[in-house]
């Protein structure tokens, strides 16, 4: 880093002081400005108490110094940042990481948006805003990437990733391809076609639960392939699972009850849960947790690394 941004960086350093709750520590300030447009995507503050107030409104003048930083960083490296990380803390020396290549992907509120779903009409900074910083901030082909090149052509931002094989296949995305799928639990869960308890839940619900499906709305069928994210996926699923208690308490009435305290204690292990009661709810978990692992199966399951939470 350069004396010059040293320089730059120490007297935003200063403003932010200057501007700070008296019992302020820390501040994560993730500032772009794309096209002319400026996003605080992030501005949190923390309090010595450890409380963060989020959003933190500030002045003017942190905006002025922040354009500035960007141009003494974009005069040193010959490419124009695309945001800046700075990190303050009272009483220290502010540091700062800089975005060059990144593409900025927020959504229509200007707060970061790579784990959500945001329609193309949401999608900040727009594609305009992206056309007008290439426009002021020109970049030769070596230096524009793929993704920035995509926006100046009128290509938004995909919604999803590429969804990840499963089981050896493609992703199942249509009810024809779930009902395609022979197998009826997953790879690491065979134990439960051949647990008692387990297996006789199976066969109770198997077809309710493929029945149940075909009478899904587009949206809950898009959540159970995995469409909206993994947290729509796996709230998804459980709805689907909870449909088929009645059948599959049921068919556990026929097990005995050593068995059933065995398949609860098994699911207890590989949940890492503490051991089990056989009560009326702990029953009805094992009775979702074997729909489910039907459910995953058959409608695959994201991994948990998936960008869309």
């Amino acid at each position: 880093m350069s004396q010059r941004v040293e320089t730059t960086l120490e007297q935003l350093n200063r403003a932010v002081h200057d501007v700070m709750p008296p019992n302020w520590y820390r501040l994560h300030l993730e500032w772009a400005s794309i096209g002319g447009t400026d996003y605080f995507i992030e501005h949190d503050v923390e309090v010595h108490d450890g409380r963060i107030y989020e959003g933190y409104l500030l002045p003017a003048v942190v905006t002025s110094q922040l354009h500035q930083l960007r141009a003494v960083i974009a005069e040193e490296r010959g490419i124009w940042p695309l945001s800046l990380l700075v990190t303050f803390q009272h009483g220290s020396r502010a540091g700062v990481l800089v975005n060059e290549h990144g593409e900025v992907d927020l959504n229509a509120s200007g707060k970061a948006a790579e784990r959500q779903i945001v329609p193309t009409e949401e999608q900040r900074p727009t594609i305009d805003e992206w056309r007008r910083e290439l426009h002021l901030h020109p970049r030769d082909e070596a230096t524009l990437p793929d993704w920035w090149r995509e926006r100046v052509n009128g290509i938004p931002r995909q919604r999803m990733p590429e969804l990840p094989s499963w089981m050896g296949r493609p992703m199942p995305q249509t009810l024809a391809d779930a009902e395609a799928i022979p197998e009826r639990v997953t790879p690491g869960q065979a134990w439960i076609e051949r647990d008692p308890g387990c297996a006789e839940i199976l066969e109770a619900v198997v077809a309710p639960l493929m029945s149940r499906a075909r009478r899904c709305s587009d949206d809950e069928l898009d959540a159970l392939f995995g469409r909206r994210g993994c947290a729509a996926q796996q709230a998804q699923r459980r709805a689907l699972a909870e449909t088929v208690v009645s059948r599959g308490l049921t068919a556990l009435e026929s097990v005995p009850a050593g068995a059933i305290m065995a398949a609860l204690r098994q699911r207890a292990r590989l949940l890492r849960i503490d051991e089990p009661e056989d009560t009326p709810e702990s029953r009805k978990e094992l009775v979702i947790y074997v729909a489910s692992n039907v459910l995953t199966c058959r409608f695959g399951k994201l991994p948990l690394n998936w960008p869309v939470k």
